[in-house]
């Protein structure tokens, strides 16, 4: 007979062992992610219309930490839904790998050209396809010519602004379809989209502006003569000549400044949190007027009469130039002064853009840009100025905005030559050599009369929140697939869509579930199983199952289990890498298509 003593640590022991043997927690992927599909007013949409433009909300949660990892970037394209796509993970590494898409597939990545023509047409082109006129995504034509022009990612295209109509008009990237946001206006011209799914618009006929949401619901409306500004922060005159400065998604007022009746531009000082000061340019002067002492400003004298502004990203230079001729002024915004001129070979320059590293002017007879960079802008050296070809000179000069673009990733820009209908991509070696630039973009459509570059993608709203606009392109079952990259966070998410009139699920499929570890010798283990349109799988299902591989002849045929009651299905080793062809046949195989799978290392 065991005594007291012994019994406490014998039974400490046996719970122990049992603590040893509980199985462990099931383990789960870091990040996770759920997908709301929403209409343009931030409303829950099921099913959505063909040809309708609609938004993707995405949250991401890190399960291994409190928030999801700075940083992080989505991708993400729609396809069809079909039992022969690859599984999400092995489309994902093919997309990363190659960086294309299949032919079908709507991609949400990357930046497009919307251009408007002379002849009031509007053509949409994607940089990354260029066979032949294959770059074209989406073509219309306007009852007008817009008065502007303005990329909006949240809404998944563009929108123009028709002056007689009294509309604002949404286009879609993907195929340019049309639809009225605001209507009833008085005469309106600019437009700013900003970061919340809405848009400013300057009605110049009743010197007012007014934002409206991506319903065309109306949610402020100001008295005002001129308008500029960015996603984030709203600029506004007012009658008086006085500038006001609003947050755009709420319309709070931010800062007031004094009236300048003489101001011809105005920008925004970024800053590492927000805008941080206004410049205001007149002919000859620039004002600097900081956000926490609007009333009082630091001017700089310039050394010729100038009309328009642009501001170095970084906060540290600002560039004014008038597009009728004379030397474009580079001012030092951290010394206060006016660090030098500098000109295009003599000609009069119509734009400036300036990136990350560099400036870029283009003449306005669009012979030539010219480069500058901005390390080389200091005392005491010469300015590195480099010249970029890009075709005949123009008959009369193009003073117009709308040919020089920013292109997004800060590093380059895409200035168009309106006579070749093409696009140039000057980067920081485009003025090696006196070559026009390697890459271009083909343009579409008419006469080219302005342009607006849309950044496709996933925009971050809040930690781990991101959203973008979407469009399908055609009847029938779409999905999303979601990346973070190999390795990352992948997902498929299917659209709620209308059915195809008539259209049938098929009655079952085959689904391949491959292990992600190759075997000793290479081979691949590989699962297959017979499941129902719900994904489900089918049990008691017989038939005569065949594996061939398309580039070797490997084939391989098993008998199909017919009492599988709990759908576990048929695991096989295959080579560890090819095409290849999963059919069944036998009297349970109609309407089972066969399905194709690649395996890769």
């Amino acid at each position: 007979m065991l005594s007291g003593r012994w019994i406490a640590p014998l039974l400490l022991a046996a719970g122990a062992v049992a603590a040893q043997e509980a199985p462990p927690e099931p383990l789960r992927p870091a990040l996770t992610a759920s997908i709301e599909v929403l209409d343009d007013g931030g409303r829950a949409l099921d099913p959505v219309p063909p040809g309708e433009p609609f938004q993707l909300a995405v949250s991401v949660r890190n399960h291994a930490g409190p928030e999801p990892p700075a940083g992080l970037r989505l991708a993400g394209w729609l396809r069809r839904v079909s039992a022969r796509n690859l599984p999400c993970h092995q489309a994902a590494r093919a997309f990363f790998s190659t960086g294309s898409l299949p032919t079908d597939a709507v991609s949400l990545n990357g930046p497009v050209l919307g251009v408007l023509s002379e002849e009031g047409s509007f053509t949409v082109v994607d940089p990354a396809i260029s066979l032949a006129s294959a770059n074209l995504i989406g073509a219309a034509t306007l009852p007008e010519q817009p008065a502007a022009l303005a990329a909006a990612p949240l809404w998944g295209g563009f929108l123009v602004s028709l002056p007689a109509a009294g509309e604002v008009r949404a286009l879609t990237a993907f195929g340019a379809r049309s639809r009225v946001v605001a209507g009833g206006l008085d005469r309106p011209t600019t437009l700013i989209a900003d970061g919340a799914g809405g848009v400013w618009v300057l009605e110049e006929g009743a010197a007012r502006i007014s934002r409206f949401d991506g319903g065309g619901h109306k949610t402020a409306t100001l008295a005002a003569v001129a308008l500029s500004g960015d996603a984030a922060t709203i600029l506004f005159r007012d009658g008086a000549g006085g500038l006001q400065v609003l947050d755009a998604a709420t319309a709070t007022p931010l800062a007031v400044l004094p009236p300048a009746p003489d101001a011809t531009a105005e920008a925004l000082l970024p800053g590492p949190d927000g805008p941080v000061a206004v410049l205001r340019l007149t002919k000859n002067r620039l004002a600097v007027h900081y956000l926490d002492a609007p009333d009082s400003a630091r001017e700089i004298a310039l050394a010729s009469p100038v009309a328009r502004l642009a501001v170095d990203p970084a906060g540290r230079l600002a560039f004014a130039w008038d597009p009728a001729g004379g030397p474009v002024s580079v001012i030092d915004l951290a010394r206060g002064h006016l660090a030098r001129t500098v000109g295009a070979h003599g000609s009069a320059i119509s734009e400036v853009v300036v990136l990350d590293r560099m400036a870029v002017l283009l003449r306005a007879d669009q012979s030539e840009a010219a480069t500058l960079a901005l390390d080389s802008i200091r005392p005491g050296t010469e300015p590195q100025l480099g010249a970029v070809p890009l075709g005949a000179a123009a008959p009369r000069p193009v003073t117009a905005p709308g040919f020089l673009l920013a292109v997004p990733g800060g590093s380059k820009a895409l200035a168009i030559h309106a006579q070749s209908f093409t696009g140039f991509v000057v980067g920081p070696t485009s003025a090696i050599g006196a070559a026009p630039p390697m890459a271009s973009v083909r343009l579409r459509g008419g006469v080219p009369r302005t342009a607006a570059i849309l950044a496709r993608g996933f925009s971050e709203t809040g930690p781990g929140r991101y959203r973008a606009g979407a469009v399908i392109p055609g009847p029938g079952r779409y999905e999303l697939v979601l990346s973070t990259g190999v390795g990352g966070l992948t997902l498929c998410h299917e659209i709620p869509t209308l059915p195809l009139p008539g259209a049938q699920a098929p009655a079952a499929r085959i689904a391949a579930e491959v292990d992600p570890v190759p075997a000793a010798d290479g081979s691949r283990q590989v699962t297959l199983r017979i499941v129902g349109p719900d994904g489900l799988a089918l049990p008691g299902v017989a038939g005569v199952l065949s594996v061939a591989a398309l580039e070797t002849g490997w084939l391989q045929r098993a008998d199909w289990p017919e009492r599988d009651e709990r759908g576990s299905g048929m695991t096989l080793r295959l080579p560890a890498r090819g095409t290849f062809v999963v059919t069944l046949s036998g009297a349970d195989s109609a309407g089972v298509p066969p399905l194709v799978m690649e395996l890769g290392p």
